[in-house]
């Protein structure tokens, strides 16, 4: 209807504006009974306040690189480098789907955990060495089924992808890689939240994407659109592994002694 790549973001701001709407009338209209408390809503500020600055500074982590590409290269390696993200995306996707699952779950167990510590320590124990277990069958299994979308993408995408975008697939192992570190820092981003430590969680994410800024430019600046490649797996991979050492210094878990 003309409005090209404004099209998009209207109609996704269109319809989180309308979902948004009817889910606070859903809520206040059937569930929500409630009398205000100080303590509450310090609790409430203290927690949800540095996230707003964490979304503000993820959401420029990950499109810096795409603003960089559009500024010093071309609307065309900017279109290959979208075609490869979105791609990759796909990663997101699936790890989305079993965070859904994997959330409620590990919050029940974490809880359980503290009342456990109390009264019998054998079974809090017993408790940690299996959610531990289930994070590493997580890690590993996303990594083969990472490499599985890429040899299956490079293998369809030559026929549904014009010749102009061909070049997105050499990017894609990497991209789709990026995507996977992506998906291990929101599985132990889970306990820093659960101790309510998110003040840690945004400045991880503000250090890290003021990284990126400076990382993105240079390696566009030496290396063209592969650059822009890379700084987008290793700003991923960095925030993974800053979150990771956070994470096992803020809630012990046998990270290294899971074996009973």
């Amino acid at each position: 209807m003309g409005y090209k790549w404004e099209g998009r973001v209207l109609a996704q701001v269109f319809v989180s504006v309308i979902f948004g709407v009817i889910s606070i009338y859903i809520i206040f209209k059937n569930w929500i009974f409630f009398e205000v408390k100080g303590d509450y809503i310090i609790q409430l500020l203290k927690f949800g306040i540095p996230l707003i600055f964490f979304s503000i500074f993820y959401l420029l982590m990950f499109h810096i690189n795409r603003f960089i590409v559009a500024k010093f290269l071309s609307l065309e390696d900017l279109g290959i480098l979208n075609v490869s993200i979105q791609l990759g995306g796909f990663i997101d996707l699936i790890a989305s789907s079993f965070n859904i699952a994997f959330l409620p779950w590990i919050y029940k167990n974490l809880s359980n955990i503290d009342k456990l510590l109390r009264d019998n320590l054998s079974i809090a124990l017993d408790l940690k060495r299996r959610i531990v277990k289930i994070i590493y069958l997580y890690v590993f299994s996303l990594f083969f089924i990472s490499l599985i979308v890429y040899f299956v993408f490079i293998f369809i995408m030559k026929y549904f992808l014009g010749p102009s975008f061909h070049k997105a697939i050499e990017f894609l192992l990497i991209i789709i890689f990026a995507f996977y570190f992506k998906a291990l820092y929101y599985i132990f981003s889970y306990f820093i939240v659960y101790t309510e430590k998110t003040v840690i969680l945004t400045i991880i994410t503000v250090i890290t994407a003021i990284f990126s800024i400076f990382l993105s430019y240079y390696l566009v600046m030496f290396f063209g659109i592969w650059g822009a490649v890379y700084s987008f797996f290793f700003t991923f991979f960095i925030y993974f592994i800053i979150t990771f050492l956070f994470t096992i210094k803020i809630y012990k878990l046998p990270w290294f002694t899971i074996k009973t």
